[in-house]
């Protein structure tokens, strides 16, 4: 301890003193000192000056009767090292005890794989290492390396098989996204080539419709001028006969006491007509009163609104019932112009629709084309495909390039956790999704998703989090991002 350390030099210097001072004190001097050796003498530590030090650093600790702080800073005596007091300021002479808060013990861990840890976890009663060397004082503790090394051994032997296996299906990826590229590429140009034999196409065939259009209109003409003006003589006489009908005193002025003794004016059906109900049906600006303007109504001011409104009120009313004029049928030929007409409108009409459909077939293949599928085009494939994760509350849905949902499992509407941003995995940026700009949270931010992509023997989502409010994280393997390596840990 540490006394024993101060006694020892006080005897030094007590011999020293003595020494000088009278030569026949000597023997009295050094018989104490002996003495005093001998009863605080320094305990023997508990563990050896290398403990809890890696194998290449054991030298240092190993050699010589001082010991020097690995950052330099003081020497001690090499009994002081790991004697479960701190002299180092950077904790070194302390590697197998906790007597320093920042040493660092290792674990030889025979068997499984070394480790290191704080020293301050040194005899506190949890087994760290599992070897159990970080607890040899009131603690025992199992050897479990054999078994957790053969667990590791065994989890790196599945992650090599499928990391092999991966890199096989990611080459099957790449063959399989450049197949459908090259696929896409082909469909485009024919898709083009089609699109501009219709674009011709169509020129003829509005030439071909307005020529028919020429020709039923021609054949239509007599019958439709007749129609319309038949059409239009009917109109004239509605409003003429209504207007007639009611002007009661035919003065050529319809005012509101007129109105007021018909009962179709009766809007509230109590069986009288008021002032007020035919001030509704007059009054045109809405004020709820009748200007001087609104309250004669002459012949020619018996359009638009004030016609309209008096008609309604009156349909059905025999007296002012004008028939509808009855259009002549057709003869032969003008029923063939237009039936010619007909088929070259449809004609133009399907030949417009057509190329529409194959110019968005044109733009899908081309969006697809333009996505980054991946330096060998290896995530291609996975285009328009969904991948669904299912835990104890809802069914998550990662859907690359396009978004990531989620719904309760009894079903219901969707919830957006956001839209396709792009990669944004480091170093490999493939190896990380970004998806933002999903549904708002209440009183929050819009969700979002990153997706954590790891080398796998398929595309699947393992697993889903949020770590954060409204911010989801994913994990998603797939062989698209596995690699040939030299080493064990491909996953």
């Amino acid at each position: 301890d540490r006394n024993s350390h101060r006694d020892n030099t006080l005897c030094q210097l007590l011999s020293s003193s003595s020494l000088e001072a009278a030569t026949m004190r000597v023997s009295v001097a050094v018989a104490v000192c002996a003495l005093l050796a001998g009863l605080l003498a320094p305990a023997v530590a508990e563990v050896s000056r290398s403990y809890g030090v890696q194998p290449s650093r054991k030298s240092h600790y190993e050699s010589g009767t001082d010991f020097t702080c690995v950052d330099g800073s003081i020497r001690i005596p090499a009994w002081a090292v790991n004697d479960d007091y701190c002299d180092c300021g950077d904790g070194s002479d302390e590697p197998g005890t906790s007597a320093c808060n920042n040493g660092v013990f290792y674990c030889a861990n025979k068997g499984h794989v070394a480790a290191f840890m704080p020293t301050s976890r040194v005899n506190d009663g949890v087994c760290d290492c599992c070897d159990g060397t970080d607890e040899y004082k009131d603690t025992k503790c199992a050897n479990t390396c054999e078994e957790a090394g053969r667990e590791e051994r065994e989890r790196k032997a599945r992650l090599q098989r499928e990391a092999k296996e991966g890199v096989a299906k990611r080459a099957e990826l790449v063959t399989l996204g450049q197949s459908i590229h090259s696929e896409a590429e082909r469909e485009i140009a024919a898709l083009r080539a089609e699109v501009e034999a219709l674009v011709a196409a169509e020129a003829n065939l509005e030439a071909a419709k307005a020529n028919a259009e020429t020709e039923e209109n021609n054949a239509r003409a007599q019958i439709d001028i007749e129609f319309s003006e038949a059409s239009r003589m009917a109109n004239e006489a509605r409003v003429t006969k209504l207007f007639d009908f009611l002007d009661l005193d035919k003065d050529g002025v319809i005012i509101a006491n007129e109105l007021m003794r018909q009962p179709k004016f009766d809007l509230d059906n109590n069986g009288e007509v008021t002032y007020e109900e035919i001030t509704e049906v007059l009054d045109k600006d809405g004020n709820g009163a009748l200007e001087e303007n609104e309250k004669e109504i002459r012949l020619a001011d018996f359009t638009g609104n004030i016609y309209n409104d008096l008609a309604d009120a009156m349909k059905g009313v025999e007296e002012v019932t004008v028939p509808e004029p009855v259009k002549n049928e057709y003869d032969e030929d003008t029923k063939k112009a237009i039936a010619a007409a007909d088929a070259a409108r449809e004609a133009l009409t399907n030949a417009q629709k057509s190329r529409t459909q194959k110019e968005d077939a044109i733009d899908a293949r081309q969006k697809k084309l333009d996505i980054d599928a991946g330096e060998k085009k290896e995530w291609l494939s996975s285009h328009g495909q969904c991948y669904d994760i299912t835990d104890r509350e809802y069914v998550y849905k990662l859907c690359p390039f396009e978004k990531v949902t989620q719904e309760q499992k009894q079903g219901g509407r969707s919830t957006s956790l956001g839209r396709w941003k792009g990669w944004n995995g480091q170093p490999n940026k493939y190896t990380g999704m970004l998806f933002e700009g999903g549904e708002a949270c209440w009183n929050g931010p819009a969700r979002s998703c990153k997706v954590t992509v790891e080398c796998g023997v398929k595309n699947e989502v393992v697993s889903v989090s949020e770590p954060n409010r409204c911010e989801y994280a994913m994990t998603f393997k797939s062989p698209a991002v596995c690699q040939e390596t030299s080493g064990h840990d491909e996953l």
